[in-house]
């Protein structure tokens, strides 16, 4: 039987590796960033965290950096879905590859398939949809195209890493997500990436947020859903993140 209350932290573009090489003057920045991420989830006792893109700045950062972020990952005691963003595709050299993320964090799924795929967790009564950028050349990526049916459980959420489109000022940006992609996609909440501001972009009776980086204006998001005695609810709170 699924949760009366699921809890999800929801953060996008931690952009690790940004602040790491030795020129920098804050070289640990993005690093403390994800730290407090998972300390947060860990405090906060949520049952799913979601990094729907940008998790990593580029796909060039070194060892020292992706045994930081394993070891962080494996802290991690609830199921935790990465999609890869446009500054971390699912290339060949991917820093993903170089992770040994089922050995060492085997609660962490990567999401994988260049059409979409749905990471399902039935004790939670939650799946999660979403479709990763697989090259630095994808431009014409449409991250929330072609979903899947609606699952049996009773909270269905998409992710997606893409540019939301406001009016005709946003036409012929890369990786488009119109009102029409969110309001038709018969999910009830979409995780979005690639804004760093917390935003509300929901449409009818699709909610949908841009959670803000927590590396570059430091906000992330908390995602209720509740049900109970008939009645559905989602509601999100933006927190601070401390470097």
């Amino acid at each position: 039987m699924a949760k009366e209350l699921v809890r999800i932290l929801h953060t996008s573009d931690v952009h690790i590796g940004a602040f790491t090489e030795s020129w920098s003057l804050i070289p640990e920045k993005c690093l403390r960033s994800f730290k407090f991420i998972v300390d947060r989830a860990i405090e906060e006792e949520v049952d799913l965290l979601i990094i729907a893109g940008d998790f990593f700045d580029h796909n060039r950062v070194r060892q020292p950096i992706t045994e930081f972020v394993l070891d962080q990952l494996s802290r991690l005691p609830m199921p935790t879905v990465v999609l890869p963003g446009n500054h971390d595709p699912l290339e060949p050299n991917s820093a993903y590859w170089r992770m040994d993320m089922a050995g060492k964090a085997p609660l962490v799924t990567l999401i994988k398939d260049p059409v979409g795929e749905t990471v399902r967790f039935p004790e939670l009564g939650v799946a999660v949809w979403g479709r990763p950028h697989m090259s630095y050349d994808d431009v014409s990526l449409l991250p929330m195209h072609d979903l899947p049916p609606r699952g049996p459980e009773q909270w269905q959420i998409a992710m997606a890493h893409g540019h939301f489109i406001r009016d005709d000022s946003d036409l012929g940006r890369a990786y488009p997500i119109t009102r029409q992609d969110i309001a038709m996609c018969d999910r009830d909440y979409v995780a979005l990436g690639h804004w760093d501001a917390h935003l509300d972009v929901g449409q009818g009776d699709v909610t949908a947020f841009y959670p803000g980086s927590p590396t570059w204006v430091g906000l992330s998001s908390i995602v209720e859903f509740r049900a109970a005695n008939g009645s559905r609810e989602i509601s999100v709170t933006s927190f601070p993140v401390t470097h």
